[in-house]
């Protein structure tokens, strides 16, 4: 049994990942693109903490490693009558609705987190969008072949973000979209901001959400489209809990 977090060490040292991880100084940018950086950012976490010179390889192993099914948001639902726990993106699937993912970064980090956590078991990678910038690039082509389909009912597309500065982007650019002309099936996009730490706004109260609008509106087909981080999954959580143990662990082996 590994007796490293017996040690004296593990404690303080945790608090220090913690620390440098937290104040979120270690994430780099690709200069040109702007775009989020693994390797620019284990670079700058060896920086930050002394003792990790000449162990890239490791440092990056803690972080693909941790992305487990165990990252992705959780709602609870019912099935024959009892309560159980599921994936968000699972119950969604079960309620037989249309699902997209919408991310940008670091692109083979992402589709690391896609398949690691195994959203890619509820998301064809025919739904997965993603960008190392400006990811609203890619959610007009996501629209522009929405709206292009043959309706047989209205439409109502829900775009889902953890950061009120997307939403607000998707509440501005939803007017070019829209449309509701007589004679014609409807088709409407949305935002719903969502926190994970917020009761009212976290997955659950989105799935109720969900659930409600299609109880309201039961002749509308509607189309989800998620962000991942924050969304999908709780990649705040990760950083913070298994990477940042993993860290340390690797810490107190040297």
């Amino acid at each position: 049994m590994d007796n490293r977090f017996d040690s004296p060490q593990y404690v303080p040292t945790l608090e220090r990942v913690k620390a440098v991880i937290e104040q979120k100084a270690w994430y780099g940018y690709d200069e040109q693109t702007g775009a989020f950086d693994l390797s620019k950012s284990i670079r700058k976490i060896i920086d930050s903490l002394e003792g990790f010179t000449g162990l890239e390889d490791q440092v990056r192993e803690a972080f693909e490693s941790s992305y487990t099914p165990d990252c992705l948001t959780t709602v609870q639902s019912e099935a024959d009558g009892q309560a159980i726990r599921l994936p968000l993106v699972a119950a969604i699937g079960q309620l037989g609705l249309e699902q997209f993912i919408w991310t940008v970064g670091d692109t083979d980090y992402q589709r690391l987190k896609f398949t690691r956590s195994t959203t890619s078991d509820y998301i064809d990678n025919e739904h997965y969008y993603c960008v190392p910038a400006d990811k609203f690039s890619e959610l007009r082509k996501i629209l522009g072949g929405l709206k292009t389909r043959e309706r047989i009912q209205d439409m109502q597309v829900i775009i889902v973000d953890d950061k009120d500065v997307q939403t607000h982007r998707v509440k501005e650019m939803a007017p070019e979209y829209n449309e509701n002309q007589e004679g014609r099936k409807a088709f409407n996009v949305s935002e719903y901001y969502i926190n994970l730490k917020d009761p009212n706004a976290n997955a659950q109260a989105f799935y109720e959400f969900v659930l409600k609008f299609r109880q309201e509106n039961s002749q509308t087909e509607l189309v989800l489209i998620l962000d991942f981080d924050g969304v999908v999954a709780d990649t705040n959580s990760v950083i913070t809990g298994p990477v940042a143990e993993k860290l340390t662990m690797l810490l107190l082996t040297l």
